[in-house]
C-alpha cells in the first residue's frame, strides 16, 4: 500500500506498465489537432502530463478506461465546433 501511496499509481509497484495515460494523451492531441491548435515542440509534453492527470482521476474516481475514453473523444469532436462558433468567419472582402 506504501508502494501505491508513494508513485500515486496502482500499476507502478507491480512492474506492469499502464498504456492508459499514453491512450489519453493520443486522444487529446487528436482533439487539438482537429480544433486547429497550432503544434508546438511544448504541446506534447504537457499533453503527456494531461494524460497522466486524466488517468489518476478516473482512477480515484473509479471510472472505467472505456468511459473516461469516451469523453475525451466526444471533446476531441464537439471542440472543434466549439471554437467555430466562438470564432464566427470573417466576412468576405467583396
Amino acid at each position: 500500500m506504501l508502494g501505491v501511496l508513494a508513485t500515486g499509481h496502482p500499476a507502478i509497484p507491480t512492474g506492469d506498465f499502464d498504456f492508459t495515460p499514453l491512450l489519453y494523451t493520443a486522444l487529446l492531441l487528436i482533439a487539438l489537432r482537429r480544433a486547429r491548435v497550432p503544434f508546438r515542440i511544448w504541446t506534447l509534453p504537457i499533453a503527456l502530463v494531461a494524460g497522466g492527470l486524466i488517468d489518476s482521476i478516473s482512477d480515484g474516481l473509479r471510472l472505467s478506461t472505456p468511459t473516461s475514453a469516451s469523453v475525451l473523444a466526444l471533446v476531441a469532436i464537439l471542440l472543434p465546433l466549439w471554437k467555430r462558433s466562438t470564432h464566427p468567419p470573417r466576412p468576405s472582402d467583396i
